[in-house]
This record gives C-alpha cells, structure tokens and sequence, in this order.
C-alpha cells in the first residue's frame, strides 16, 4: 500500500461510524490528494535522475516542482476542508442557546450565581461544570460559567468550555450536534492527511533541504 493510500484515514473514519456520504466524499479528495502525492514522488526521481541537468539546475525544477504541488493541493484538495468549515458553521449557528425571554433577569440571575460560584476555587467550579454538562440539571449555572466577563472568567480551560456547550448543544438537538461532530472528526482526518503529504513530500521545505534532495 502507498504511503498516501487513502484506506489508512478510510479506515479510521469507518471505525468510528461516520456517514457513508462523508466517507465517500472524503474519499475522493484523499485520492486526489494520493495522486498528486505519487505523481510529485515520481517527478522527484526523475529530476534526480537526470544526467543532463546540473546541480543548480536539479535545484530550479525541484523548487518549481515544489510549488505547483504545492499549487495543486489549494486548488482541489484545500478547497473541501473550507466546504466542511462552511456547513460546520451553519449548524453551530443552528445550535447557538435562543436568547432568553426574559434577558434581564436571566442576566441578573447569571450574576448572582457568578457571584456564589466565585466564593469557591476553580478546581470545584471545574468539577461543577463537568458534572452539570453531564447530567444537564442546571443549564441556567452553565450559562453563567459560560458567560463570565473575559477579564474574569470563572473556568480558564477552553477546551472543557467548548465540550459542555457540545453536551448542552447535543441534549438540545441530538441529531444537528452528531452531524456537527461528523464533520469535526472528517475535517481532522482529511488535515491529518494534508498535513502527512506535506512533511513527507517537503512542500515547505527549505533551499538547504532541496539542495540535499537534487544531490540525492
């Protein structure tokens, strides 16, 4: 099997259960992506191989070489991760909390649990957190950690935010947040792939490392 075989991420995806539409798209942009990877190999050995090229010479075409690759990849592989971030977009926005019906005295309740939750120490503001985006009793104390002043927050850690607005959001809409984490997990794997090709092949390798590569 290629190195840039897409069944290696193919696999993974249907390890995890994604939609056979997502894995099939995915599918075609990695065969892409495999293609210009082997054809970029090929060209490279080529290059080397030729008598009638001087060093300097070799050192010109591997540098071309190197951006129209380079070049291929945005135009038809770069493109599909922009499309995922677009429809992951659209249902984030679908699953954004609805304004209140009362926001002023949602705000004022927010603010006087802040008040309360900052009389205790972050690590049980943490384990609070955890434990309600689990069970989902209290939103309305999730919000309130969630929306804490920037300057002030009450939890610093990012990413157990962003994973109890995922709870909250799942529990709200079940269907939307696991499209939503399909899209996540694909977007992952399809980068993961782009990001192989680029160190195996080099594309952002400096003059130093092409010249190595036309000596051979």
């Amino acid at each position: 099997m290629s190195d840039f075989a897409p069944q290696q991420w193919l696999e993974q995806m249907a390890r995890a259960q994604l939609d056979s539409s997502l894995i099939n798209e995915a599918d075609d942009v990695l065969t892409k992506l495999a293609i210009h990877a082997e054809s970029h190999q090929q060209s490279v050995q080529h290059i080397r191989n030729d008598a009638r090229l001087s060093p300097e010479g070799k050192l010109a075409d591997l540098g071309a070489l190197k951006t129209q690759t380079h070049d291929r990849i945005e135009r038809t592989v770069k493109p599909y991760i922009s499309q995922l971030r677009e429809r992951m977009a659209v249902i984030e926005e679908r699953l954004r909390p609805q304004d209140p019906e009362e926001p002023l005295l949602e705000y004022l309740q927010q603010r006087e649990m802040r008040d309360q939750l900052r009389e205790v120490d972050e690590l049980k503001r943490m384990e609070l957190y955890q434990t309600l985006a689990v069970s989902g009793d209290d939103d309305l104390c999730m919000r309130a950690i969630e929306n804490a002043p920037m300057a002030f927050p009450l939890i610093t850690d990012k990413v157990l935010l962003a994973d109890g607005r995922r709870a909250r959001a799942l529990r709200g809409s079940p269907e939307s947040a696991a499209k939503l984490e399909q899209l996540r997990q694909v977007r992952a794997l399809v980068e993961a792939a782009i990001d192989k090709v680029m160190v195996v092949l080099e594309l952002d390798s400096p003059v130093m490392q092409l010249e190595q590569i036309a000596n051979g």
